[in-house]
C-alpha cells in the first residue's frame, strides 16, 4: 500500500501518518540571449517583428521561471512546516491518549489550514523565494563576468603573441645591424681609420601588457 493511501481513506488522519512529499525537480534558468540581439537596430519590418517576438519570449520565460520557483519554494516550505507541526501533533496525541481512551487525531480541525496561511509562514516563503532569485542572479552575474574575462584574455593573448613576434623581429634586426657594424669596424682597422658609424645599441623592447582581472 502506498504511504499516501490514508489521504483517500475514510479513517481519521493521524499525526503518525507520513507527510506526502514529491521531491522538487531542478529548475533550469531562462535561456540566455546575447545582448546585441536585443539592442540591435532592425533594418526591416521582419527583423523588427523577430526582435519583438524574442523580447516577449524572454519576458514570458522569465515570468514562468519566477512562478515555478515560487510554487516550488511554497511546496518545500509547506512540507517542512507540516513535518514540524506533525511532530508537535504527534506529541499531543500521545498525551491525549493517556487520558482519553479513543482520541480522534484529526488534523483538519486542529488549526493546520490556519497555520499554512500564517504571516510568519508567508514571510518564510518570501524569504526563501528571494534567496533563490538572488542566487540565480549571482550565478548569472558570475557567468557573464567569466564570459567577459574569457574574451579579454583571448584578446590579451592575441596582442601578446603579436608583441612577441615583433620583439623577435627587433632582435633579428639588431643582430644584423651589429654584424654589419662589426664588418665596418674590421675594415676600418685594416684601413687605419675610424668606423663610419657607432655600434648599434639594443633598444628596450616592449613588455607584456597587464593581464585582465
Amino acid at each position: 500500500k502506498r504511504t499516501s493511501a490514508f489521504l483517500v481513506s475514510s479513517s481519521p488522519i493521524k499525526a503518525a501518518n507520513p507527510v506526502p512529499f514529491q521531491p522538487p525537480s531542478r529548475l533550469s534558468a531562462p535561456p540566455t540571449v546575447p545582448e546585441r540581439l536585443l539592442t540591435l537596430v532592425p533594418e526591416n519590418v521582419w527583423e523588427e517583428k523577430l526582435q519583438e517576438t524574442l523580447i516577449e519570449f524572454i519576458r514570458i520565460t522569465t515570468e514562468q521561471y519566477k512562478m515555478l520557483v515560487n510554487m516550488q519554494a511554497g511546496l518545500v516550505l509547506q512540507n517542512i512546516y507540516c513535518k514540524r507541526l506533525r511532530s508537535q501533533l504527534f506529541a499531543k496525541e500521545k498525551e491525549k491518549a493517556k487520558s482519553i481512551p479513543k482520541a480522534t487525531g484529526r488534523l483538519a480541525v486542529d488549526g493546520l489550514p490556519r497555520c499554512l496561511t500564517a504571516d510568519d509562514f508567508v514571510q518564510r516563503v518570501q524569504a526563501f523565494v528571494e534567496r533563490q532569485l538572488e542566487e540565480a542572479a549571482q550565478k548569472e552575474q558570475r557567468r557573464s563576468a567569466w564570459e567577459e574575462y574569457s574574451k579579454a584574455m583571448k584578446e590579451w593573448t592575441r596582442i601578446d603573441k603579436l608583441r612577441i613576434e615583433s620583439n623577435k623581429l627587433l632582435t633579428a634586426k639588431y643582430k644584423a645591424d651589429v654584424a654589419l657594424w662589426e664588418a665596418e669596424r674590421d675594415l676600418a682597422k685594416r684601413m687605419k681609420r675610424r668606423p663610419k658609424w657607432n655600434k648599434p645599441k639594443k633598444g628596450k623592447q616592449p613588455g607584456p601588457a597587464p593581464k585582465p582581472k
